[in-house]
């Protein structure tokens, strides 16, 4: 009895499911839901703290490329 839903968004959802289509995109952005899924069951009763965490490590690694040098470092002349 697999008969299509009229309601897509109802049907059943895997978070692990969707770590691992994060995980195979980009894997920072992997390792964050996956941070933030292990602190929220970790922390149960208070889910803020995991959604917190998984803010802060991913506002970390979203700014963490830009501030990466690109070239050599210059050295002054003299």
């Amino acid at each position: 009895m697999n008969t299509p839903s009229r309601f897509p968004f109802f049907q059943r959802w895997n978070p692990l499911q969707a770590i691992r289509q994060s995980w195979q995109t980009r894997r920072g952005n992997g390792a964050a839901a996956l941070l933030t899924f292990l602190v929220c069951v970790g922390y149960a009763p208070s889910v803020g703290l995991g959604i917190v965490v998984g803010a802060g490590v991913g506002l970390v690694l979203y700014l963490l490329p830009p501030l990466r040098r690109r070239g050599p470092a210059r050295t002054p002349p003299g």
